[in-house]
């Protein structure tokens, strides 16, 4: 659930920017990732065992790519630091999510 939202509102953020700020590429990378995230988690049923594994405190993989320590390094930023130094975290994971192969349709 909370992937989803993440990507929801990355996608919303971006959405919303100026067009010249869309039409940058690390802004499109960044959405390609919240895409692909979005797609994945909006089947009816998500098979957890494919698209999203999880062992708690060691790894994530979601669509095939790692991103346990985006992913952390986001939370941290977030959560001990402020949002003002989340930004550049939140950027890298959703860099990392444009990896995953497939789940292009959007």
């Amino acid at each position: 659930q909370g992937l989803k939202e993440v990507s929801d509102a990355v996608e919303k953020v971006f959405a919303a920017a100026s067009p010249t700020c869309q039409q940058c590429t690390g802004t499109s990378i960044i959405r390609q990732g919240a895409r692909k995230v979005r797609h994945l988690t909006r089947k009816m049923v998500v098979d957890y065992g494919t698209y999203i594994k999880y062992e708690a405190l060691k790894s994530l993989e979601v669509g095939g790519v790692a991103v346990h320590g985006e992913l952390n390094s986001f939370l941290a930023a977030w959560k001990l630091r402020g949002v003002q130094e989340a930004g550049r975290p939140l950027g890298i994971l959703f860099q990392r999510f444009s990896m995953i192969t497939g789940h292009d349709e959007f």
